[in-house]
Formats: structure tokens, C-alpha cells, sequence
């Protein structure tokens, strides 16, 4: 699991990280630079239909 907010300056994606590996998950990463650095360094990204919370 990858886990990134929308900026660098954001930390609930370190949060989350987190709290993830408490629950027992052990492949979780955290994408520091967020998804703007993501962009900023050139890969595509996707847009992908949000599902709404039940």
C-alpha cells in the first residue's frame, strides 16, 4: 500500500502510514514528496472515479 497527501507539507499520509502498520499491514509505504512531486518528476498518473463511503 502507498500511501501520499497532495503536498509536501501534508503529513496524514506519515499518519496513516502508521497507524496501517499497527493494524498488522507490512508492505506500506510512504511517498514523502506527495503527488505533487510525483507529477514534478515526470511519471503519468490516472485520474480514478471515487466510490462514495457507506
Amino acid at each position: 500500500m502507498v500511501l501520499y497527501c497532495l503536498s509536501q507539507q501534508c503529513w496524514m499520509s506519515y499518519n496513516a502510514a502508521l497507524r496501517a502498520i499497527n493494524l498488522g499491514y507490512t508492505n506500506v509505504l510512504w511517498y514523502r514528496g506527495g503527488i505533487e512531486s510525483w507529477r514534478q518528476s515526470g511519471p503519468p498518473t490516472q485520474l480514478v472515479p471515487q466510490q462514495g463511503y457507506q
